[in-house]
C-alpha cells in the first residue's frame, strides 16, 4: 500500500497537467523541515536536487528556503501566510540526518542508508519510511499524526510518542530499542523481529504492541492504564503503577513490582 502511494506521488510529479516543475540545485543544508499541507518525497542520490511541482503562482512565491542550515519546504520568506497545499516536492540528497514535519502534510522517504537520523512529526501529518538501514534512528511523534516504517534494520532505535498519534512498524531488526509513550497514542509492530535489549515506558493510556518482537532482556515501566505486549523474552523486569498489563511469551527470569490492579500474563 505504501509503495502504491509512493508511485502515485511520483506519477503526480511527472503528470503533464496545468502545473509546472521547477528544478533547484546547489542547495546546502543539514536538516529538512516540512510545513503545512504539502507532499514531499525524499530519495538518496549522489548530489542534492530539489524538484517543485505546482501552479506558476505558487512557484513564483518560492515555497522553500534555506535558513540556519535547514531546508524549509512549504514556507515562503516573503509570503509567510500562504497555503501551498497544492505543491509537491521531490528531494534527492546523499545524506539525511534530520527530518521534521509540522502540519498536515505527507512525507515519503524511499530506501535510505543512514548514520544517525532524527525524524519528528508534530501535528496531524504522516511520515512514511519505506526501508531504512544504518546505525541510530530516533522517531519522535507529537500530536495526532503518524510515523510508518515498512522495514528497519538499525543498530539502535529510539521511539518517543506524546499525544494521540501512532508509530507503526513493519519488519524490525536492531540491537537495542527504547520506547517512551505519553498520552493515548500507540506503538505497534506488524511483522516479527529480534533484538538484544528493550526498554518500554508508558505514562497514560497508550499501548505498546510488540508481540512479534523477541528480546533477550526487557524492562517495562507503566504508570496508568496502558498495556505492553512483547514476544519471547529471557530476562524481564516490570514495574506497574496503575491498571496496565504486560503480556509476554517464554519462560523468563522475572523481577516485578506491581502497585494497583495491573498484571503480568504469559501468553504461551
Amino acid at each position: 500500500m505504501w509503495k502504491t502511494l509512493c508511485f502515485a506521488f511520483l506519477s503526480a510529479l511527472a503528470a503533464p497537467l496545468m502545473a509546472e516543475t521547477q528544478r533547484v540545485e546547489g542547495l546546502e543544508f543539514d536538516a529538512v523541515l516540512v510545513y503545512g499541507d504539502v507532499e514531499v518525497e525524499i530519495s538518496q542520490g549522489d548530489s542534492r536536487e530539489l524538484l517543485i511541482r505546482g501552479d506558476r503562482d505558487d512557484l513564483d512565491k518560492r515555497p522553500f528556503l534555506v535558513e540556519d542550515g535547514s531546508l524549509v519546504l512549504g514556507f515562503s520568506r516573503d509570503h509567510r501566510r500562504e497555503n501551498f497545499s497544492g505543491v509537491k516536492f521531490r528531494l534527492v540528497t546523499p545524506t539525511l540526518d534530520h527530518l521534521e514535519l509540522k502540519g498536515s502534510g505527507d512525507v515519503y522517504v524511499t530506501p535510505l542508508r543512514i548514520d544517525d537520523l532524527f525524524v519528528s512529526v508534530g501535528g496531524s501529518g504522516r511520515v512514511r519510511l519505506f526501508e531504512l538501514r544504518g546505525d541510530d534512528l530516533t522517531l519522535q511523534m507529537s500530536g495526532s499524526g503518524a510515523i510508518q516504517a515498512a522495514e528497519l534494520d538499525v543498530r539502535d532505535l529510539t521511539i518517543s510518542l506524546s499525544g494521540s498519534g501512532d508509530v507503526q512498524l513493519g519488519a524490525l531488526a536492531a540491537e537495542a530499542v527504547e520506547v517512551s509513550l505519553r498520552g493515548s497514542g500507540d506503538v505497534s509492530l506488524a511483522d516479527g523481529g529480534a533484538i538484544r535489549d528493550l526498554e518500554a515506558n508508558i505514562v497514560g493510556s497508550g499501548d505498546i504492541d510488540l508481540r512479534g518482537l523477541d528480546t533477550v532482556s526487557a524492562e517495562i515501566n507503566i504508570v496508568g492504564s496502558g498495556d505492553a505486549r512483547i514476544g519471547e523474552v529471557e530476562e524481564l523486569e516490570v514495574n506497574i503503577l496503575g491498571s496496565g498489563d504486560v503480556v509476554f511469551r517464554g519462560n523468563p527470569e522475572i523481577e516485578q513490582t506491581v502497585l494497583g490492579s495491573g498484571d503480568l500474563r504469559n501468553e504461551r
